[in-house]
């Protein structure tokens, strides 16, 4: 918006106003609100899902190392799952057990497993453990892993120690 003025020597001056109304600041809160809204749930849902594929990874890395253990030492190595304590050992030697280290699965939630119950150790809990040749000590099996409504399976194939994550 311009305006004239008159200075005192009679100088007619132009002056621009270069501010915004309250009424335009207003409407571009009133959008940036709309929009923010409307991005945050996928974005909420991007970070869960980054979440439980960081666990699954984890647990997945530590399978592997547990199976590589059991292929380089020539004896059983494995993982105990304590799904009510939402957390999983992993465990040198299935007959004189030792615990390696224990992982506590913070926001995702260890779910449904049909692996064999372990015994042997303070707690109980379903197992995994591998032979010596890196297969699996028993029958094919799966473990979840669940972050809200969001979940992921992990696979056990007996015949070669497959791990397959679905």
């Amino acid at each position: 918006m311009e305006q004239l003025i008159k200075n005192r020597d009679g100088i007619i001056i132009i002056k621009q106003n270069k501010a915004f109304t309250i009424l335009e600041l207003l409407l571009v809160l009133t959008i940036m609100a709309i929009l923010s809204g409307l991005a945050l749930p996928p974005i909420n849902n991007y970070q869960q899902t980054i979440k439980l594929k960081a666990s699954v990874e984890q647990l997945v890395s530590d399978l592997r190392y547990v199976q590589q253990k059991s292929i380089i030492t020539a004896s059983q190595h494995g993982i105990v799952f304590d799904l009510p304590n939402n957390c999983y050992y992993l465990i040198k030697d299935k007959d004189n057990p030792q615990v390696l280290r224990k992982i506590t699965l913070q926001e995702v939630e260890l779910k449904n497993s049909n692996l064999p119950r372990y015994n042997r150790l303070h707690f109980s809990g379903q197992m995994v453990f591998f032979k010596e040749l890196g297969n699996l000590d028993h029958r094919n099996g799966r473990v979840e892993l669940k972050l809200n409504q969001v979940d992921k399976q992990i696979v056990f194939s007996s015949n070669a120690g497959e791990i397959n994550i679905r």
